[in-house]
């Protein structure tokens, strides 16, 4: 008898804890996608760098680039751990490698193509940061995140809306 209270009450404490768990293995998810895709955005700045032909786009490639950096540089001070290596996924993989075989306007429409698509999907990832990060760190940083994200795609907009003029 006394087992099977012991063995019910460890469930009900593993039950108790599981919310917990769930939320950790969520917000460690939310975590590497944001690594994941800001070094995917951070690569391209750095290729916009090289190739980019029009000098406002090489200027947001610019300021793109120290972003992430500066980004990275803040989740490390918050405690974040930031792995050596962070992967990114392999059709981003292929859409920068086919971008590097491009050149002048065609490679800054494919750029910008690829930082509007990048941005959308860190807007999604750093609102629900925002939202529900795991530390009071995390969702400063996803809080702080958003409206600079969301004035890049403004930026990416414009640019695009100017190569097309």
């Amino acid at each position: 008898m006394l087992q099977r209270r012991n063995a019910g009450l460890a469930l009900m404490g593993g039950a108790l804890f599981l919310p917990t768990i769930v939320r950790a293995q969520g917000a460690m998810e939310m975590r590497t996608a944001a690594l994941s895709a800001g070094t995917a955005s951070l690569q391209s700045a750095q290729s916009g760098l090289r190739r980019a032909s029009n000098p406002a786009v090489r200027q947001f490639a610019q300021l793109e680039a120290e972003e992430q950096m500066a980004a990275m540089e803040a989740m490390r001070m918050a405690g974040v751990t930031i792995p050596q290596t962070v992967s990114v996924p392999a059709e981003k993989m292929q859409a920068m490698q086919r971008m590097e075989s491009m050149s002048g306007t065609e490679f800054d429409r494919a750029f910008l193509q690829s930082q509007l698509e990048g941005h959308q999907e860190l807007l999604r990832i750093h609102s629900s940061i925002a939202q529900s990060g795991t530390s009071t760190e995390e969702r400063i940083i996803g809080t702080m995140a958003v409206p600079a994200i969301k004035s890049h795609i403004a930026t990416i907009e414009m640019l695009m809306t100017q190569q097309r003029g």
